[in-house]
């Protein structure tokens, strides 16, 4: 029986084939942004929402995951499409640590704190983490103004070149000049 699609969202699709109904799922780089600490997460994610649906067979590989339902389980596979697809959304409003704009962005701590500080990527909030009887606290992003920035590297760019003039070998800014 050669594969017919019956259903398609912004994230997946499904497959009528011999087998039964596959639903496959690709890791959308709009989530990810570029970063494989995103990119697993949102992999397991989706993997979360798959196995409560036990589905036959659940195949996991880099681009996605698929999972395999039965013929007649057509109604359960748009469910669990629309509950990707909401999973996925919902996930463009996380708040991004600093190492995911890090490797979103490809840029160094340094230039992340400096940026920060100045103003020029907005923080959305604090996160903290206790060690022995201190709280570090670190800058929280918000996932649209970065997303942005992912698919405009020309500003990273002009930043690094607006900071060559004011920067020292050790990274340390240099008003005197």
């Amino acid at each position: 029986m050669m594969p017919t699609q019956d259903l398609e969202s912004n994230f997946g699709v499904v497959n009528r084939t011999s087998a039964g109904l596959v639903l496959s799922v690709t890791v959308p780089q709009s989530v990810t942004l570029g970063s494989a600490r995103r990119v697993e997460l949102t992999r397991r994610r989706m993997i979360r929402v798959l196995r409560r649906a036990r589905p036959i067979q659940l195949r996991i590989d880099a681009s996605g995951v698929s999972a395999t339902f039965g013929a007649d389980d057509e109604n359960l596979a748009k469910t669990i499409l629309a509950e990707l697809e909401a999973t996925l959304t919902a996930m463009k409003t996380d708040r991004l640590h600093p190492r995911i704009v890090e490797e979103s962005l490809g840029i160094t701590g340094r230039e992340r704190i400096r940026w920060t500080k100045d103003g020029r990527l907005q923080q959305s909030g604090t996160g903290a983490f206790g060690v022995g009887r201190r709280s570090v606290h670190f800058a929280l992003y918000a996932f649209s103004p970065i997303a942005a920035l992912t698919r405009t590297p020309q500003v990273i760019e002009d930043w690094r070149r607006a900071d060559e003039k004011h920067i020292d070998r050790r990274g340390r800014t240099n008003d005197a000049g």
